[in-house]
């Protein structure tokens, strides 16, 4: 068998990175596009949350210091984590318009996730990876979550008791890679939420009964 030539590789690696941080930005311009006026956005809440937080690039103090450590802690990250500044700044707006009585977050091993909720003023808690127990939160962050096979399921069960108990929850979930988004659709489809809030490689649910159920894409 012939074996791979590792310089040739090591060669590519960064084209290939360089190609898929364009096809990013590509996809990110092109929905900017098609709705930078709201367009199509009959929700009051939604046009409400895509105008004032999810378009908004305020900085808050805390900010700047973070940058500066996610860019020097940038190459220990885990895989999974979450590694753009405008993502982790996104979620802190989002906590500070929406102020949830409560959040639990599940991070990826290594995340810069844990830093910023400590500036962001609701009570959070962090989940083991290992034994998810949802006790009956406002609001669920998931950074980290599996992907396939027994533990999808196992998720997607406590999910949705989570939702029974817990009717006007909101989950945030992170997409790391665009190829996981059949699993994401799949425990989309399953818990059912009122208002789906597609940013790419970031989803916001909304499980409020009072809200409209629908479903509307932007960027950040």
């Amino acid at each position: 068998m012939r074996r791979p030539n590792l310089s040739r590789l090591r060669r590519r690696l960064p084209r290939l990175g360089a190609k898929l941080q364009l096809g990013q930005r590509l996809r990110r311009t092109k929905r900017l596009l098609l709705n930078q006026r709201g367009d199509g956005v009959h929700s009051p809440f939604a046009f409400g949350l895509i105008d004032r937080v999810i378009r908004n690039r305020r900085p808050y103090y805390c900010f700047a210091p973070l940058r500066e450590e996610l860019r020097v802690r940038a190459r220990s990250l885990s895989q999974e984590a979450l590694r753009s500044p405008a993502a982790l700044e996104l979620i802190y707006r989002l906590l500070q318009e929406l102020r949830p009585s409560e959040v639990a977050y599940r991070a990826a091993a290594v995340s810069m996730l844990p830093r910023y909720l400590e500036h962001a003023g609701p009570p959070c808690l962090g989940l083991e990876p290992q034994t998810l127990e949802l006790a009956p939160r406002s609001c669920l962050i998931l950074e980290s979550w599996p992907m396939e096979g027994a533990e999808l399921d196992e998720l997607t069960c406590q999910l949705q008791e989570l939702c029974r108990r817990s009717p006007e929850l909101m989950l945030f979930v992170h997409l790391p890679h665009p190829r996981l988004g059949r699993q994401l659709e799949q425990l989309r489809a399953e818990l059912a939420p009122q208002l789906v809030l597609d940013l790419l490689d970031l989803q916001l649910w909304f499980f409020d009964p009072s809200l409209t159920p629908s479903r509307y894409k932007a960027v950040y």
